[in-house]
């Protein structure tokens, strides 16, 4: 029969064994060089395969994204204190200007510090209504005859009325550490909220930048102030992005501490920015990542070696009106006629009006973002290399291959990640900046920065 046949030849003479397939273990000598006299030694021991690359990345991203959260909320700390102190400047120049041009002069308040986007060493932006005008003319006239009015009180100092600007404005500081005596007299309610009835903290200023200007409209040229309609826009875009605010405020500290967000010198307006990043947010990838340092570091990348200034221009299509002329896209091609612009930001409120024609440093603008991302590399190379030369059973023992992340700090990498202050490194946070008084979030951020490493130590 050939089944017995083949049945007996399979069990006579000696059987061959073949062993089953052991799991591979990773050993040091596959995942980086070692010293010869210690690679005998650690190849016995088990450990998972480690991508160094990939784990680097997130432990910047995170130790960044925890140091923004800190920041900030030292900002919004600073902020609330400041709050008082901004409306008593505010509650002085309301009186001065609603006193000496009764009945018909009004003053409002807008800007960042109304929208939540005011840093502490932002100034608050001031607006007098009431003043009826035909051209551009009759506007400086009226700034000239408020100007002299606040000139009469000690506590306005350091004013100087800019009236060439295409919305004149005249820039002033409210020293409330010193008395204001009004000059039309006052009643007990309205003097107390003249008076700075707290002490302040010692790291708060008592003096309060404001931009003050007045509500004006030219149909000649179609310039005119849109102040508030556009800090009621600014609160809506707020509203409908979660991580807008943060990333804003966050963004905003960086230019400033660059000097590059003076839009009067060439910056960016707050507003300029908040379109900026709104713009980039619109898309709904960017939109699934809310960690803030991911997104900052995104948001560099694509305005600094992407974005295409001179061919692209930048808006929020929300009206249709707007639509219809430049598409549903934030991005659209420029028009020929705009090409000697750096930068073109269409004003989604004023569709004829580019609120970047101004805005001739941008190309530095850019260039700093790129040094920005150099030196968040850099980081990333140095823990990268820390990482590698680390004992690899130390790490194996924590790391998760799934997430490239680690379950816990190992004592040695969390004292190596204590010493670096990638926050202070990215915002360029230099003894300079500490000692200029004008400098105020510069000053309150190095104070933070002291605190947290005392806290820890």
């Amino acid at each position: 029969d050939q089944n017995n046949d083949t049945n007996s030849s399979v069990k006579e003479g000696p059987q061959k064994v073949i062993p089953a397939e052991q799991p591979k273990i990773a050993v040091v000598s596959e995942l980086r060089p070692e010293n010869t006299s210690t690679k005998l030694q650690e190849t016995q021991c088990p450990v998972r395969p480690i991508n160094f690359g990939r784990l680097a990345k997130n432990i910047v991203e995170d130790k960044l994204n925890e140091e923004i959260a800190s920041f900030l909320k030292s900002i919004k700390t600073d902020c609330a204190e400041l709050e008082k102190i901004r409306l008593v400047a505010f509650n002085r120049i309301e009186y001065v200007v609603t006193s000496a041009f009764r009945p018909y002069a009004g003053t409002r308040v807008f800007g960042s510090f109304v929208t939540g986007l005011s840093l502490p060493s932002s100034d608050i932006d001031i607006l007098v209504t009431g003043f009826d005008y035909l051209d551009a003319e009759d506007c400086k006239r009226s700034l000239e005859q408020i100007a002299a009015e606040l000139k009469l009180h000690p506590c306005i100092i350091n004013m100087k009325p800019i009236l060439t600007a295409s919305i004149p404005v005249i820039k002033l500081e409210v020293d409330c550490g010193v008395e204001f005596i009004p000059n039309y007299g006052a009643t007990p309610s309205i003097m107390s909220r003249l008076r700075l009835n707290e002490t302040p903290s010692e790291r708060i200023s008592r003096v309060v930048k404001v931009d003050l200007t007045i509500e004006s409209f030219d149909p000649t040229t179609m310039n005119g102030h849109f102040g508030i309609v556009s800090t009621d826009f600014s609160k809506k875009m707020l509203s409908l992005f979660r991580p807008l605010q943060d990333l804003i405020i966050l963004f905003k500290y960086y230019l400033n501490t660059h000097s590059l967000n003076n839009s009067f010198k060439g910056g960016l307006s707050s507003y300029s920015i908040l379109i900026l990043v709104t713009a980039y947010l619109l898309d709904t990838a960017n939109l699934k990542n809310s960690n803030l340092a991911s997104l900052f570091m995104s948001l560099l990348n694509f305005y600094g070696n992407e974005f295409k200034a001179l061919s692209t221009g930048i808006t929020i299509p929300f009206e249709q009106s707007l639509i219809s002329m430049i598409g549903p896209k934030p991005y659209f091609p420029k028009p020929n006629r705009m090409d000697s612009s750096l930068l073109f930001i269409l004003d989604p409120l004023n569709p004829m009006r580019n609120i970047t024609q101004n805005a001739y440093l941008f190309p530095e603008i850019k260039e700093c973002f790129v040094k920005t991302l150099e030196l968040i590399d850099s980081n990333f190379r140095q823990i990268e290399k820390y990482l590698a030369e680390m004992p690899n059973k130390e790490l194996s023992d924590v790391y998760n291959s799934a997430t490239h992340s680690l379950l816990k700090t190992p004592p040695s990498l969390a004292t190596y990640l204590a010493e670096k202050s990638l926050l202070r490194q990215v915002l360029m946070l230099s003894l300079i900046h500490i000692s200029e008084p004008t400098r105020l979030l510069s000053i309150s951020y190095a104070v933070f920065c002291l605190k947290k490493k005392k806290k820890d130590n």
